[in-house]
């Protein structure tokens, strides 16, 4: 993904256009054996663009064309959606490293 876009600094638009078009998420699911592996392959993204903010990347994540029921379903404590964020937060520490620029 391209690091030469404007972001806005306090949204889901850090997320790259082609990644936020509906169109886009169906690229995680190519070459994944489910959709869950495809959820994990987003969040990673995610956490990429929103520099580890989990919030915001729940936030992404409830706005995208890859939201479903599953990500608010309970699994013990937490949610599907927090388990899959939390896991993504664990084992990744890259992040965008630009700045984000309003926009006007």
């Amino acid at each position: 993904m391209s690091t030469e876009s404007i972001f806005a600094a306090t949204s889901c638009e850090r997320v790259p256009p082609a990644t936020r078009e509906t169109g886009g998420y169906s690229d995680y699911d190519e070459g994944r054996p489910s959709a869950s592996e495809a959820d994990m392959a987003f969040v990673k993204q995610l956490y990429y663009w929103c520099k580890g903010d989990q919030q915001l990347m729940d936030e992404c994540f409830r706005a995208s064309g890859r939201m479903r029921r599953k990500w608010d379903e309970q699994r013990g404590d937490q949610t599907y959606g927090e388990m899959t964020i939390q896991k993504v937060c664990r084992t990744n520490s890259e992040t965008f490293r630009g700045r984000y620029v309003e926009r006007g």
